[in-house]
This record gives structure tokens, C-alpha cells and sequence, in this order.
């Protein structure tokens, strides 16, 4: 993916409503990808995130409507489990950005 960027997605409306919102404010390219839902989603993370190249970037959006706290879990776990340090116990309200 070398200097790519992509943000990761649960499913096609998410992908829709994130492109269209790209597209009005003019944000330089950035490939959208569904994942088929949350866990699908939380699932792949890991294995992207072993295979960022230097100037890589991933962004991750999941619906937090059901359960934050076990939803950031997953997610936090996942990070974790690849190498990530200083990955915080609950994420920031305004968005969490982890660099290695």
C-alpha cells in the first residue's frame, strides 16, 4: 500500500455517506473500504496494520452506538496484539490517533 491511505468501514452506507462527505470538502484521494461489518472489520485490522509500508495510513470507523466501551476493546485488543504501545483504555471523543 506504499504512501497509501484507506479508511476502513463496516458496510456500504458508511462507504456512501464517507465519500460523499470526502467529495464536498474536497479531501484529496482516499480509498474507502467496507469490511462486512464490525468484526469482519476489526478482524482484518490486525493483519493491515503488519503490512503498512512507511507513510501509510489507516483510519477506522465503526458505529458506536451499541456499546462504546467493548466496541474500543475489540479494536484496542487487536491494535495490541501487533505491536502497538501506548494504545489508550478508552478512545478520545474527538477521534484517537495512534502513530508507532
Amino acid at each position: 500500500m506504499a504512501n497509501g491511505k484507506i479508511l476502513l468501514v463496516e458496510g456500504t452506507d458508511d462507504e456512501h455517506v464517507l465519500k460523499n462527505i470526502c467529495g464536498n470538502r474536497d479531501i484529496p484521494h482516499l480509498d474507502i473500504a467496507k469490511s462486512g461489518g464490525a468484526d469482519k472489520l476489526i478482524e482484518s485490522l490486525g493483519v493491515r496494520l503488519t503490512l503498512l509500508e512507511e507513510g501509510d495510513v489507516i483510519g477506522v470507523v465503526v458505529d458506536a452506538d451499541t456499546d462504546i466501551s467493548a466496541r474500543w476493546q475489540s479494536i484496542r485488543n487487536r491494535i495490541t496484539s501487533v505491536g502497538y504501545q501506548n494504545v489508550p483504555n478508552q478512545p478520545d471523543p474527538d477521534g484517537t490517533i495512534l502513530g508507532d
